[in-house]
């Protein structure tokens, strides 16, 4: 076997999210994953919301006006540390397959699809492509890759987070060879010698399980049996900086895997093909973060797992250490509210170096916190968020509109959370029933809410209804208070300006929303535009539910 046929072509990202080369580049992917969707207008409706602002930014871009707080905002954009962070995905994997002597070239999908001539030439460089699929939402996302790199000869290895999840039921995809399925710590080696052994039968191996399926084999790694994660080797941010010879400022870290908590909608504590919570403890976490600033010259680390602060003991003894050690570096973190307002937890994150927290918060009424079943309140969530502020903290907040039990009344109630809390950044977002295995659609939770939702598997979001409301409503309520928020200065709206929230100063708030403003006003007939286009989508989702959902046409009338 030659070098040639042991090269690996790692390739990480989303076709949908993630870094694009412009805004004419990302409508060209949404086109694509679009016509290998089930072509839901409801999908098309939840894609035009956040287009019309992104479209706004990148026209006023070319021209800013003579304005006071332009100055500000040309700082903010030139900020671009979460875009040129790589993902933990990319670091992990190149650095497992750099520790098993494998030649490889790292590539995400968004470069592959952007420069035809440069993935011709990957592939036709490469035997095995080593595809990482957790930033990929279903197969309207997923068959579009694998058909953008399938050629005969050339190896498929799909991993991740969302064959974790559809292992179970794959059904046969022409030009894949193998699903992994767990920790790509385990993988990685036995990818390996797979790899070394020609590409056949998969090798027997400790810490997995092969089984055929239909011309694929699928590899699963056994579960650890302990709940620690300190085993775990380091994310080699060092070998990724050394090899594309630049300095990281920022790296993303995992300091646990899964969740404590049953939160109805979520998956978090599903994926890895694992439902045990998992964690490092707090000197292993400061002993990496040490070598990240003092080997790297790292300033920032993006703690983006489940939850940071559980549990709550580890927090205070990571705050301790990181203070005796004298550590500069600041760092972001996902956090629930009652941990936050919880002692003086909060001010000992914040004189440890916290700088950013996200919260998700989901709603604004507590009839729906306790339909999720997220053991939360909502006066904890709105005090932690005024908090964050009072301390100098910036935040991120998440909310759901349309889950079971929403009504446009509980709905107003997420406005005025909104409205008393005020958070730096945030987040609206539809109820999504896409994910298979996650308690909102088990059948004793369909029959409390009367759910119904249709998902073929091809759509990032499928058309829902329940007893109180259904998606077309919520939809509307949505966008409605998309600008309601927008108009009264409410809070920036994340996805437009994530790039720089790493960086991001209380002290750019202000202008920051001057912009955003701007962008509303600034060009009335795209508003127009999208507003005709809002309706077409309209009529066509009305259509489509009555031509394929008869019993819910009335409902959703």
């Amino acid at each position: 076997m030659t070098a040639r046929d042991r090269r690996v072509l790692l390739v990480t990202g989303s076709l949908i999210a993630g870094a694009h080369a412009s805004v004419w580049s990302e409508l060209r992917k949404q086109r694509v994953q679009y016509r290998a969707s089930s072509k839901s207008a409801l999908d098309l409706k939840v894609k035009l919301t956040p287009i019309e602002l992104f479209l706004a930014h990148a026209l006023a871009q070319r021209r800013l006006p003579d304005a006071p707080w332009v100055p500000a905002v040309e700082r903010f954009f030139a900020k671009r540390l979460e875009a040129e962070t790589p993902t933990l995905t990319e670091v992990v994997l190149a650095g497992a397959l750099a520790a098993e002597g494998l030649e490889f070239t790292g590539v995400t999908l968004s470069e592959l699809f952007a420069d035809p001539e440069r993935r011709e030439r990957l592939l036709a460089d490469h035997r095995v492509a080593l595809v990482s699929t957790t930033l990929i939402r279903d197969l309207s996302e997923l068959e579009p890759l694998v058909a953008l790199i399938a050629r005969p000869g050339l190896r498929v290895v799909l991993g991740g987070a969302l064959i974790g999840l559809m292992h179970r039921d794959w059904k046969p995809m022409s030009g894949v060879d193998v699903l992994a399925v767990g920790y790509g710590e385990v993988l990685v080696p036995a990818i390996a010698r797979w790899i070394r052994a020609g590409y056949g039968v998969f090798p027997a191996g400790e810490g997995y399980d092969v089984e055929g399926r239909d011309g694929c084999q699928v590899v699963r790694a056994h579960r650890p049996t302990s709940k620690s994660l300190d085993g775990l080797p380091r994310a080699d941010w060092a070998g990724f900086a050394a090899r594309h010879g630049r300095r990281l400022r920022m790296v993303r870290y995992e300091s646990v895997r899964g969740c404590p908590y049953r939160c109805s909608f979520c998956n978090f504590p599903f994926l890895f093909d694992d439902t045990t919570f998992r964690v490092k403890s707090a000197k292993r976490i400061a002993d990496d973060w040490e070598h990240f600033e003092k080997d790297l010259g790292v300033e920032v680390v993006s703690c983006f797992d489940s939850l940071f602060t559980v549990p709550r003991s580890r927090i205070r003894e990571l705050t301790d250490e990181l203070r005796r050690r004298r550590l500069n570096i600041r760092w972001i973190c996902y956090a629930r509210g009652d941990d936050l307002v919880t002692d003086d937890l909060l001010p000992r994150m914040r004189d440890a170096g916290l700088v950013q927290v996200h919260i998700g918060a989901e709603s604004g009424s507590q009839l729906i916190l306790d339909n999720m079943n997220k053991r939360q309140t909502v006066a904890k969530n709105a005090d932690a968020l005024i908090r964050c502020r009072e301390l100098g903290v910036s935040s991120i907040v998440t909310l759901i509109l349309g889950y079971p039990g929403e009504t446009r009344a509980t709905a107003e109630e997420t406005y005025r959370l909104l409205e008393r809390a005020r958070p730096d950044f945030y987040l609206l977002a539809l109820l999504n029933t896409r994910m298979e295995g996650v308690p909102l659609l088990s059948p004793e939770s369909r029959t409390r809410f009367a759910l119904h939702d249709w998902n073929d598997g091809r759509t990032n979001q499928p058309f829902f209804r329940h007893a109180t409301m259904d998606a077309r409503e919520a939809m509307e309520i949505l966008e409605d208070m998309d600008h309601r928020v927008r108009a009264a200065r409410l809070s920036l709206w994340a996805p437009l300006f994530f790039d720089g929230t790493p960086e991001y100063e209380l002290a750019e708030r202000e202008a920051l929303l001057d912009y955003q403003s701007h962008l509303i006003a600034r060009y009335p007939r795209l508003g127009k535009a999208f507003a005709a286009a809002h309706r077409w989508a309209d009529r066509k989702l009305a259509a489509q539910i009555v031509a394929r959902y008869p019993a819910a046409s009335m409902v959703a009338a």
